[in-house]
């Protein structure tokens, strides 16, 4: 009678288990699709943001999330001063609530 002390990296001829690497290899396969398909494409999208925020001037037309259209008159740190009507006269916008230029 033998005594196997690593029953995941060893396996008799006869052993349907398939060892370490039968459970590692779906995982790895697991991530793999999740980075290519959700963090990549993400990554992406926040640099694509982040390089139309550091290209902002004065003057440009931005929307809002909220769904707030006007244009920029003045840069403060990660405030944006915005005007958007004759009734509104200034709204202060952070930049992680711009939508698009």
């Amino acid at each position: 009678m033998s005594l196997n002390l690593l029953p995941l990296t060893t396996t008799t001829p006869g052993d349907p288990s398939g060892g370490l690497m039968s459970m590692v290899l779906p995982m790895a396969l697991i991530f793999g699709v999740f980075y290519f398909m959700m963090i990549r494409p993400q990554k992406k999208r926040e640099k694509k943001t982040q390089e139309m925020r550091n290209k902002l001037e004065v003057g440009d037309e931005i929307v809002t999330i909220g769904g707030i259209v006007g244009s920029l008159s003045g840069l403060n740190n990660s405030l944006w001063h915005c005007p958007c009507s004759k009734l509104v006269d200034l709204v202060a916008v952070h930049e992680h609530a711009l939508f698009k230029r």
